[in-house]
This record gives structure tokens, C-alpha cells and sequence, in this order.
């Protein structure tokens, strides 16, 4: 009772490496778990966009309420935990995609755009951004000044809408971004 067990589509025949159980009281759970010798885990106890590597996102709590209602509740049990033991084997996980953040005029020209800026280390915007504008005839600090973005940042202090301003502004510019 109160536990949500993984749900197996139709005509298949899954294989996890996990065995991932939804409970509302997960520390009880695994409380009581542990005093009957069964150990579990959690993997990806804080949801990816709070974790620190994700930080300069921006995204703060609330921002995926989905995601994070899982963290609290997913719990990953053994398959010693189970009598008798299911054949648990490689994991599945299910994405809900939703819409982008930010709109861009041509989302490839986007990503080269930032690909090429963070390939440029410890460099700020006018200077990781130069190699970028540079292949497709434009200059990075009329395409930085036309979005309102100043030149002596860093691209990783940079927000998605910026990131999406700055993408604009190249495709728009005379010639475009043509990749």
C-alpha cells in the first residue's frame, strides 16, 4: 500500500537495471527497508536543473514542479527486495517534453552559435563569440552592442532570452546566419 510500482506497456517485455518504485513517505520506506536488510538507493535525489552544475540556468524551484515531485518520491529498490526477484536488467525513464523556453528565428544556426562560444574558455563574449560571427560575416561586438549585451561578460553568465536575442540578431542581420 502507497507504493506506485513501474508501469509496463502493452506488448513489451521490459529489462530495467532499476527497479524504481514511487512512495510518499520515502525515508520511512527506506528506514524500513534497511532494518530488514534490504538496501536501496536513490539516484538523482535533486532534480538536474537544481543542481549545481545547471546553476547558471537560472531555474530555481517551481520551475519543473513535475520533476521534482518525483525526486521526492522515486526510491530505487534491489531485486533482492522483491520474492521472488524480478528480472531487472537496464532502466527505462519517460521525458514530457514542453515548449522551448525562448523562441529563435533558426534553431541550428542557435546551437552552432552557442556550441562555438563555449568552446572558447575563460574568454569573454566579444572574444568567444568572435570565431562564430566571424564564419558567417559578421562582427561580434556590432551583433553583442545590437542586443543590448555587454561585451565584457562571460558566456556562461549569459540567460537563454540573451542567448535567443543575440541568435536573432545574426539571423536577421544582412546575410543571415548561414550555416
Amino acid at each position: 500500500e502507497g507504493i506506485v510500482l513501474p508501469t509496463v506497456a502493452a506488448e513489451t517485455d521490459p529489462v530495467w537495471h532499476l527497479f524504481v518504485v514511487q512512495v510518499e513517505n520515502r525515508e520511512a520506506v527506506m528506514k524500513a527497508m534497511a532494518e530488514r536488510g534490504v538496501s536501496c538507493a536513490l539516484h538523482y535525489p535533486v532534480p538536474l536543473h537544481l543542481q549545481k552544475a545547471y546553476a547558471g540556468l537560472g531555474l530555481g524551484e517551481g520551475s519543473f514542479p513535475v520533476s521534482e515531485a518525483y525526486s521526492r518520491r522515486l526510491l530505487s529498490l534491489p531485486p533482492g527486495a522483491f520474492r521472488p526477484a524480478p528480472r531487472v536488467h537496464s532502466s527505462l525513464v519517460n521525458l514530457r517534453f514542453r515548449a522551448p523556453a525562448v523562441q529563435v528565428a533558426d534553431v541550428r544556426s542557435f546551437e552552432t552559435m552557442v556550441r562555438s562560444m563555449f568552446t572558447q574558455r575563460r574568454k569573454t563574449l566579444l572574444n568567444a563569440l568572435g570565431p562564430f560571427a566571424s564564419s558567417i560575416g559578421h562582427e561580434a561586438g556590432r551583433a553583442l552592442d545590437a542586443a543590448g549585451i555587454d561585451r565584457r561578460r562571460r558566456p556562461e553568465t549569459l540567460q537563454l532570452a540573451e542567448l535567443a536575442r543575440l541568435a536573432d540578431y545574426f539571423a536577421s542581420a544582412p546575410g543571415g546566419a548561414v550555416l
